[in-house]
């Protein structure tokens, strides 16, 4: 659970983009800017703090070799979460003893509310005996599209504008009982 949430701007940062100081300014170039290198910064704290011993930005962070596999997935908000890991768990199936690195970097206010800010976990198949201790068996990861749920995302040059319905929450309690019955295997 997210407890607390921190946006950082200094002084400098507000200097050097005066946009960020005016209501409805026109700074979503600015900011993606920004994000290109901070984010995979904050993916490497939390890639490092999953791993304990060891995108293009994020692999040369983490000193990966340039070959290793990946693939990336951005502003695809909550439908990305069930997609990585199905793809995460078809990728250490596939290919005995990899192990797969997924990061979730939360950047936008949407995405935010259904994220943690910043994850890492691995993902892998036939775990090492005496060396590896997984602590979750991922069974299944499905989705499913609730009836009436309208969401709303539209980008910009002001940004990324999300619209939620305020009923989510009561549509998703009305129907997890079902989705979780047709997620078994």
């Amino acid at each position: 659970m997210v407890r607390q949430r921190y946006m950082h701007l200094t002084e400098e940062i507000l200097k050097e983009n005066p946009v960020f100081c005016e209501h409805m300014a026109p700074s979503l170039g600015a900011r993606q800017d920004m994000l290109v290198v901070e984010v995979p910064k904050l993916g490497k704290e939390a890639a490092q703090k999953a791993i304990k011993e060891w995108d293009y930005h994020l692999t040369k962070l983490l000193g990966l070799s340039p070959s290793v596999k990946r693939f990336m997935m951005y502003q695809q908000g909550c439908f990305a979460n069930g997609t990585v890991l199905c793809l995460a768990k078809d990728l250490a199936k596939n290919n005995r003893y990899a192990r797969v690195l997924v990061t979730n970097l939360d950047s936008l206010v949407a995405q935010a509310l259904f994220g943690d800010g910043a994850a890492a976990i691995m993902i892998g198949s036939d775990p090492v005996i005496r060396v590896e201790k997984p602590l979750f068996e991922l069974i299944s990861a499905i989705q499913t599209i609730l009836p009436m749920v309208q969401l709303r995302d539209i980008s910009e040059k002001l940004g990324s504008h999300s619209t939620l319905m305020k009923d989510v929450p009561v549509l998703i309690s009305k129907n997890i009982e079902k989705s979780l019955r047709h997620s078994v295997p």
